[in-house]
């Protein structure tokens, strides 16, 4: 169908319905917007034309069925699902459905992705119930809601700390939150002042947060200066020397009484130097020979040695087959994460991502209570 065509039989129908042709037509285009651009019903196979786009009808099909039955069955199905990234757009759907059709069971959702972040030390490390958190709020999802819209923002606010694969993200969504309730600006002003307490990566991660919070507008933008100048006065020289980092990696970062550097490279490593894996499994084998091939550059920073790794390289993970691989590689990964201390930040968070977006999608997909 045109795209004109479709505008038109559009427009045409809400006049039926609405008196005034403007706001007709203007809620017309909104709707066209909705179902294109954030929805993605419909999509453009060529140009100028409109056609349904088959795999988020699937997904909104299946969030149909995710809470449909039994209430006692909702959660336990969106909880199996929730540290799955290959069902996150389905999962998102059905939980704008539980607040708009099941306002009794928000509680339980909301409750539902702190246990998901519990499972394991993988869940412990990626937060995907955080994550899933972060992108309600970023749905202006429970907007109308305030308690449950706060508890949202205190679960999200643990990505503050996490070597999280898209930091200004993270900032950008929880200032937003914090810009619509007074009491979700409370929270973020307390995680903000635990970040910095923090030591080691979760300082470094902190950072990040704080430095894109403290050009913002407002209490929480001052408050996010007035922490990061006192934190920085508190440092040690390595936390000093692994935070200057910042000024070459993270060109957005200004730390405020940090000076910007020029690298001096005096070595270089690779990411298989970092990952302690079982040489004998072939599956593992290959993914020693492609962390061999993933640079790690030693720099020095004030007489320190500071990890890092260069951001633009591709990284084509072989694919994993067997689940006791999986598992292996995993474990191996979180291993290598929680052993980087602050100047080997930058290690950590490229492992964080390696994990998030690549490893998961290799879990088995889940069965779903009553539906798979």
């Amino acid at each position: 169908m045109l795209k004109n065509e479709l505008e038109n039989r559009l427009q045409e129908r809400l006049k039926d319905e609405i008196d005034d042709p403007k706001k007709a037509s203007s809620l017309a285009a909104k709707l066209i917007e909705a179902v294109t651009d954030r929805l993605v019903l419909l999509v453009a196979p060529e140009l100028d034309y409109i056609g349904f786009e088959v795999r988020s009808l699937q997904e909104y099909s299946a969030a149909r069925a995710l809470i449909s039955g039994p209430d006692a069955d909702i959660i336990p199905r969106l909880e199996a699902l929730a540290q799955h990234p290959s069902w996150r757009n389905t999962w998102l759907l059905a939980a704008a459905g539980v607040f708009a059709l099941h306002p009794h069971l928000r509680s339980d959702l909301v409750n539902a992705l702190r246990t998901v972040d519990a499972l394991d030390r993988t869940t412990m490390t990626l937060l995907p119930g955080a994550q899933l958190a972060l992108s309600l709020l970023d749905e202006d999802l429970a907007r109308q809601h305030p308690r449950h819209q706060n508890l949202l923002v205190q679960h999200a606010a643990e990505l503050i700390t996490q070597s999280a694969a898209s930091p200004i993200t993270v900032a950008n969504v929880l200032v937003q939150a914090a810009s619509r309730h007074d009491q979700a600006n409370a929270h973020l002003e307390r995680a903000a002042k635990n970040a910095v307490s923090s030591r080691g990566v979760r300082l470094m991660n902190g950072f990040q947060i704080l430095a894109r919070w403290a050009k913002t507008p407002g209490q929480l933008g001052s408050a996010s200066q007035q922490l990061l100048e006192a934190a920085v006065r508190r440092m040690n020289p390595e936390e000093r020397a692994a935070a200057r980092l910042f000024s070459v990696e993270k060109p957005w970062v200004r730390i405020p009484g940090l000076a910007a550097y020029r690298p001096v490279r005096i070595g270089h490593k690779s990411l298989a130097d970092f990952i302690d894996l079982d040489r004998k499994s072939p599956e593992a084998s290959r993914f020693i020979t492609y962390f061999r091939r993933q640079d790690v550059y030693q720099l020095d920073i004030d007489g320190f040695t500071v990890h890092y790794v260069e951001p633009n390289n591709p990284f084509d993970v072989p694919l994993l087959e067997h689940d006791d691989a999986v598992r292996q590689v995993e474990q191996a990964i979180v291993n290598a994460i929680e052993a980087q201390q602050e100047t080997g930040w930058h290690v950590a968070v490229i492992l964080t991502g390696l994990l998030e977006q690549v490893l998961p999608r290799e879990a088995p997909q889940p069965r779903v209570l009553g539906i798979i």
